[in-house]
């Protein structure tokens, strides 16, 4: 996952501080921020991954059901259709009751 770059400089009302000259309460609340960011980061990718992978799924299951549906109703349509009679006709009985 990407990883953030650690916060030099701040902007406070348009006046820029560098975060190294600061006291060490505001670089750890700095540090602490920037901890946050980077997990917002690999949130947000994982998240991706997870919706990526749901995406697929979900089709996976769509195209299965419908394989399975058409499985079923090819097999109900053979079903449906008349027997038919394999046995050959001899010709002695062609047209005999």
């Amino acid at each position: 996952m990407p990883k953030i770059q650690a916060t030099q400089t701040i902007n406070v009302d348009g006046v820029p501080f560098i975060v190294e000259k600061m006291t060490p309460q505001i670089q750890q609340m700095i540090s602490m921020m920037d901890d946050w960011r980077q997990e917002e980061v690999d949130t947000t990718s994982k998240l991706t991954m997870i919706k990526a992978a749901l995406r697929d799924l979900q089709n996976n299951i769509y195209v299965a059901v419908k394989a399975e549906q058409e499985k079923v109703r090819a097999e109900a349509e053979v079903k449906k259709a008349p027997a038919v009679d394999n046995e050959p006709i001899h010709p002695n009985r062609e047209g005999t009751n």
